[in-house]
């Protein structure tokens, strides 16, 4: 039955059926760009699915509000296939090119009206028809966008040349709104310009907007740090662009020295060092001589000269190898090979080998009159401290048996001068507050003597001083300590160092960052809190006013996201080697 059916359809189907004929759509794209001495109005016809229809007949017509305009002179397009004849004077009969666009210029000023373009269509697409107000032609430039490939970050002047490369993007909607062909993106000018202004480079971009820089390293800047900034300065389509990176520049440093120097070293050798590169003298840092790997002698360079004086026992003649490195103080002057030269040293004046036989005969004296005399009993509370490690510390010196409380020096961490009317005190921590159990102050000479009776396990000390920074640890058992403090100069260097260390590049180095460091880069990078904050940490670490609690805390608070440092207790090993 479904069968006969199915055959009664398909039978009224074929005796009835009419011819069916499927047109598709078909769409126009346009714009009117009204420019300073004529017009052009660009166009493309696509079909349904936004492929384009070549070689399409189009009329095209303008007016200004009501009235026609005459089309007379309108022509195609500079270096566009597109097909134009006037009929009428008022009508242009435009031909598409193969890739279904067309281009034309018409003679003559238009700050408002319209154009309009109609298809007819044909028997496989349906017509369509569009219009377009004349728009000015700077309203009409499409945005655009630089980027470094690579963003260059350390240029070596050492090299000849460095090569970069910039895309230049262009927005696709205005690309779209605007018709322009993906050829657009070729031979645009892009200019490579340093932060004095200068142009360091010029390139012209490839088909895939991409340009390549070869800048020369005599075209740069000197050493430090600097900014590179790509430039597009835009056309009559385009408008321009920029993009920038902050870049340092480095260069290696090279000693030059006598290749042989002569003379006592027990009175100093004299070597002077030239210390340059290829950019010039060097600034800043220091050279170090060692023999055999040991330090003999270190000197500040000023100006790229180092006036290195080298010191170690002599006695007797003989010729020493010495190897002199540079340090730099900065990441832009990079160390290159060490100096090598050799010294021909001098052998003992006979005055003295007068002068040191007749101290020997002292000496000898002297150990015999000692050794007569009889022992006395040695004090362990004269524990001499070892030298000054540049970090706070309380350090545990002897633990004499017997001694009831703790007794010591407080010092400068870097120097070793004694620090006079330091605040001590022991205390314990109880719930959120300090419970105090003993204070007491150092003398004029740094001494100090706290005796507390049945002190808790979970007891700390804490040290501050006028002008040093608080230091707190965990309280050894009954000893003599040496207490080590550093400035509160020091102390907020280092908060800055280690903020730099935390936020990365650019306001870490390769070297330890400095107060001046951080600003430069802030400022370049509108941080306008951060350059503000370290303008006040170099004048408070480097000026001539002594640096109070108040002042440290001031700097401290203005910390941007301030994070508390916690002091921390290092190891000791000369405690353990006692206990």
């Amino acid at each position: 039955m479904a069968a006969l059916c199915f055959a009664a359809l398909l039978t009224a189907g074929t005796a009835h059926a009419a011819e069916l004929r499927v047109r598709g759509a078909s769409s126009l794209e346009l714009i009117a760009v009204g420019r300073s001495a004529d017009v052009m109005v660009r166009g493309a016809l696509l079909d349904e699915v936004g492929a384009s229809l070549g070689r399409a007949a189009l009329k095209l017509e303008a007016r200004d509000g009501a009235t026609t305009i005459n089309l007379d002179g309108i022509t195609a397009c500079p270096g566009e296939d597109t097909l134009v004849r006037i009929e009428g004077r008022t009508t242009a009969n435009v031909t598409t090119d193969e890739r279904g666009m067309f281009c034309i210029v018409w003679p003559g000023r238009m700050s408002r009206g319209s154009f309009s373009v109609k298809y007819a269509g044909n028997k496989f697409f349906d017509g369509a028809d569009a219009e377009a107000g004349v728009t000015a032609e700077g309203e009409q430039r499409a945005s655009t966008s630089l980027r470094f490939d690579t963003p260059p970050a350390v240029l070596d002047l050492d090299k000849d040349q460095h090569v970069m490369g910039v895309t230049v993007r262009i927005a696709r909607a205005d690309a779209a709104r605007m018709l322009l062909p993906a050829s657009r993106h070729e031979g645009l000018a892009i200019n490579l310009v340093d932060e004095r202004g200068e142009t360091v480079a010029s390139a012209t971009t490839r088909g895939d907007g991409k340009a390549r820089f070869e800048v020369k390293s005599s075209a740069l800047g000197p050493p430090g740090d600097g900014e590179l900034r790509a430039e597009f300065a835009g056309d009559r389509q385009l408008a321009g662009s920029k993009v920038s990176a902050q870049v340092t520049r480095t260069v290696k440093v090279e000693l030059k020295l006598p290749e042989q120097v002569e003379g006592d070293p027990d009175d100093g050798i004299r070597i002077d060092t030239t210390v340059t590169s290829q950019r010039g003298p060097a600034a800043g840092g220091l050279v170090e001589a060692t023999i055999d790997g040991k330090p003999v002698g270190a000197a500040p360079v000023q100006d790229g000269h180092a006036d290195l004086v080298v010191t170690f026992p002599g006695g007797v003649e003989r010729t020493v190898a010495i190897s002199v490195r540079y340090s730099p103080n900065t990441p832009y002057w990079q160390p290159g090979p060490p100096g090598l030269s050799t010294i021909r040293t001098k052998g003992p004046h006979p005055l003295r080998q007068v002068a040191l036989a007749l101290l020997g005969a002292a000496l000898v004296a002297w150990i015999v009159l000692k050794w007569r005399r009889a022992p006395k009993s040695e004090s362990r509370d004269s524990a001499v401290p070892p030298p000054p490690s540049g970090r706070p510390e309380i350090l545990v010196l002897d633990r004499p048996s017997g001694l009831k409380g703790w007794k010591g020096q407080v010092a400068d961490a870097h120097d070793g001068v004694a620090v006079a009317n330091a605040d001590l005190s022991i205390f314990t921590l109880s719930f959120d507050k300090r419970v105090v159990l003993a204070q007491t102050k150092s003398e004029a000479d740094g001494t100090f003597s706290l005796e507390v009776p049945d002190i808790p396990k979970d007891a700390r000390l804490l040290v501050e001083g006028e002008f040093h920074a608080t230091y707190e640890q965990l309280l050894p058992a009954p000893s003599i300590l040496r207490v080590a403090l550093v400035t509160r100069r020091r102390a907020i260097l280092d908060r800055l160092v280690r903020w730099a260390r935390v936020r990365g590049t650019p306001f870490d180095s390769a070297r330890e960052p400095t107060p001046g460091h951080v600003r430069r880069v802030a400022a370049r990078t509108g941080a306008e809190r951060v350059e503000s904050w370290a303008t006040r940490v170099e004048a408070v670490a480097f000026g001539p006013a002594p640096v109070t609690r108040d002042i440290e805390a001031e700097v401290v608070g203005n910390e941007p996201n301030a994070v508390p440092v916690q002091a921390e207790a290092p190891a000791n090993p000369l405690a353990d080697r006692i206990s």
